[in-house]
Protein backbone atom coordinates (compact mmCIF):
# COMPACT_ATOMS: atom_id res chain seq x y z
CA UNK A 1 0.00 0.00 0.00
CA UNK A 2 0.79 3.41 0.58
CA UNK A 3 1.51 6.09 3.82
CA UNK A 4 -0.95 8.83 3.76
CA UNK A 5 0.73 11.84 5.07
CA UNK A 6 -1.65 14.98 6.22
CA UNK A 7 -0.49 18.60 5.38
CA UNK A 8 -1.93 21.61 7.25
CA UNK A 9 -1.25 24.96 7.41
CA UNK A 10 -2.21 28.72 5.95
CA UNK A 11 -1.12 28.12 2.15
CA UNK A 12 1.31 30.31 0.72
CA UNK A 13 0.14 30.30 -3.30
CA UNK A 14 0.62 32.89 -6.16
CA UNK A 15 -0.42 31.20 -9.31
CA UNK A 16 1.37 32.91 -12.68
CA UNK A 17 -1.36 34.49 -14.55
CA UNK A 18 -0.78 31.97 -17.25
CA UNK A 19 -2.51 29.29 -14.66
CA UNK A 20 -5.24 31.58 -14.35
CA UNK A 21 -6.07 31.86 -17.83
CA UNK A 22 -5.63 28.63 -18.92
CA UNK A 23 -8.07 26.49 -16.53
CA UNK A 24 -11.77 27.25 -15.56
CA UNK A 25 -13.55 26.36 -12.68
CA UNK A 26 -17.56 25.11 -12.41
CA UNK A 27 -19.82 23.74 -10.57
CA UNK A 28 -18.77 19.50 -10.52
CA UNK A 29 -21.19 17.75 -12.64
CA UNK A 30 -21.69 14.12 -11.44
CA UNK A 31 -21.20 12.55 -14.64
CA UNK A 32 -17.84 14.10 -15.68
CA UNK A 33 -15.87 12.83 -11.69
CA UNK A 34 -17.38 8.95 -11.91
CA UNK A 35 -15.57 8.92 -15.39
CA UNK A 36 -12.53 10.61 -14.09
CA UNK A 37 -12.49 8.34 -11.19
CA UNK A 38 -12.74 5.04 -13.50
CA UNK A 39 -9.47 5.83 -14.84
CA UNK A 40 -7.78 6.87 -11.90
CA UNK A 41 -9.29 5.39 -9.03
CA UNK A 42 -10.28 2.23 -10.82
CA UNK A 43 -14.09 2.37 -10.08
CA UNK A 44 -17.14 5.16 -10.62
CA UNK A 45 -18.10 5.80 -7.35
CA UNK A 46 -21.33 7.15 -7.98
CA UNK A 47 -22.46 6.68 -4.54
CA UNK A 48 -19.75 8.35 -3.30
CA UNK A 49 -19.91 11.67 -4.96
CA UNK A 50 -23.95 11.44 -4.92
CA UNK A 51 -23.13 11.69 -0.75
CA UNK A 52 -20.45 14.84 -1.21
CA UNK A 53 -22.87 16.41 -2.78
CA UNK A 54 -25.11 15.91 -0.60
CA UNK A 55 -23.41 17.38 2.06
CA UNK A 56 -23.92 21.32 2.57
CA UNK A 57 -20.82 21.42 3.95
CA UNK A 58 -19.29 20.41 1.18
CA UNK A 59 -18.34 21.80 -2.25
CA UNK A 60 -17.49 19.79 -5.23
CA UNK A 61 -15.78 21.82 -8.50
CA UNK A 62 -14.51 20.83 -12.10
CA UNK A 63 -11.86 22.15 -13.34
CA UNK A 64 -11.86 22.74 -17.18
CA UNK A 65 -8.21 23.11 -19.30
CA UNK A 66 -8.35 25.45 -22.11
CA UNK A 67 -10.70 24.27 -24.74
CA UNK A 68 -13.11 23.15 -22.16
CA UNK A 69 -10.92 19.45 -21.36
CA UNK A 70 -11.95 18.01 -18.15
CA UNK A 71 -8.92 18.78 -16.11
CA UNK A 72 -9.86 17.25 -13.02
CA UNK A 73 -12.26 17.74 -9.70
CA UNK A 74 -11.70 18.42 -6.53
CA UNK A 75 -13.88 18.81 -2.95
CA UNK A 76 -13.64 20.85 -0.36
CA UNK A 77 -15.06 20.16 2.79
CA UNK A 78 -15.47 22.21 6.03
CA UNK A 79 -12.83 23.25 7.84
CA UNK A 80 -10.40 23.85 4.49
CA UNK A 81 -10.16 20.34 4.10
CA UNK A 82 -9.34 19.50 0.86
CA UNK A 83 -10.26 16.06 -0.90
CA UNK A 84 -11.14 13.98 -2.71
CA UNK A 85 -9.94 15.89 -5.87
CA UNK A 86 -8.50 13.84 -8.99
CA UNK A 87 -6.76 14.65 -12.08
CA UNK A 88 -5.60 12.55 -15.35
CA UNK A 89 -2.40 14.36 -16.52
CA UNK A 90 0.04 15.79 -14.34
CA UNK A 91 0.72 19.41 -15.92
CA UNK A 92 -2.80 20.12 -14.85
CA UNK A 93 -2.05 18.92 -11.00
CA UNK A 94 -1.02 22.16 -9.85
CA UNK A 95 -3.53 24.28 -11.06
CA UNK A 96 -6.31 22.00 -9.69
CA UNK A 97 -4.41 22.34 -6.56
CA UNK A 98 -4.04 26.07 -6.41
CA UNK A 99 -7.81 26.37 -7.08
CA UNK A 100 -8.57 23.91 -4.25
CA UNK A 101 -6.12 25.21 -1.73
CA UNK A 102 -7.64 29.12 -2.03
CA UNK A 103 -11.46 27.48 -1.33
CA UNK A 104 -10.69 25.86 0.56
CA UNK A 105 -8.73 28.73 2.54
CA UNK A 106 -11.44 30.75 2.29
CA UNK A 107 -13.88 27.67 3.84
CA UNK A 108 -11.08 27.25 6.76
CA UNK A 109 -10.36 30.64 7.97
CA UNK A 110 -7.03 30.49 6.08
CA UNK A 111 -6.13 27.19 7.07
CA UNK A 112 -6.12 24.05 4.66
CA UNK A 113 -6.01 20.39 5.72
CA UNK A 114 -5.24 17.64 3.22
CA UNK A 115 -4.19 14.26 3.50
CA UNK A 116 -2.12 12.44 0.68
CA UNK A 117 -0.87 9.14 -0.69
CA UNK A 118 2.89 8.54 -0.50
CA UNK A 119 3.25 8.10 -4.37
CA UNK A 120 1.27 11.48 -5.28
CA UNK A 121 4.72 13.56 -5.56
CA UNK A 122 3.29 16.02 -7.37
CA UNK A 123 0.51 17.10 -4.51
CA UNK A 124 3.43 16.49 -1.81
CA UNK A 125 5.77 19.11 -2.90
CA UNK A 126 2.61 21.55 -3.72
CA UNK A 127 1.71 21.11 -0.49
CA UNK A 128 5.17 21.81 1.18
CA UNK A 129 5.93 24.36 -1.48
CA UNK A 130 2.84 26.11 -0.56
CA UNK A 131 4.25 25.87 3.17
CA UNK A 132 2.11 23.29 4.66
CA UNK A 133 3.67 21.20 7.81
CA UNK A 134 3.31 17.07 7.71
CA UNK A 135 1.00 16.95 10.70
CA UNK A 136 -0.31 13.52 10.88
CA UNK A 137 -0.02 9.95 9.03
CA UNK A 138 -1.11 7.03 9.07
CA UNK A 139 -1.32 3.54 5.91
CA UNK A 140 -3.32 2.38 3.52
CA UNK A 141 -2.91 -1.42 3.38
CA UNK A 142 -4.09 -3.53 0.30
CA UNK A 143 -3.38 -7.05 -1.10
CA UNK A 144 -2.84 -5.54 -4.93
CA UNK A 145 -2.21 -1.87 -6.08
CA UNK A 146 -5.33 -0.09 -7.83
CA UNK A 147 -5.72 3.19 -9.99
CA UNK A 148 -3.40 5.75 -10.32
CA UNK A 149 -2.81 6.95 -6.68
CA UNK A 150 -0.28 9.43 -7.75
CA UNK A 151 -2.99 11.38 -9.63
CA UNK A 152 -5.62 11.44 -6.67
CA UNK A 153 -6.31 12.58 -2.71
CA UNK A 154 -8.26 11.19 -0.76
CA UNK A 155 -11.20 12.36 1.12
CA UNK A 156 -10.16 11.07 4.22
CA UNK A 157 -10.03 7.52 5.81
CA UNK A 158 -14.02 6.96 5.77
CA UNK A 159 -14.56 7.09 1.87
CA UNK A 160 -10.93 7.93 0.66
Amino acid sequence: GYQILTFAGAPRIEPDGRQREAYEVRPLALADVVSIDERVRATGREIDHRFWLSDANCAGRLVLARGGRVAGYYYVQHKGVVGPAAWEVEEDAESLLVAAFREAAERGGGQVRMALPGINHTAIRFALGAGLRLVAYTHLLTNAPFGRMECYVPSGPSLF
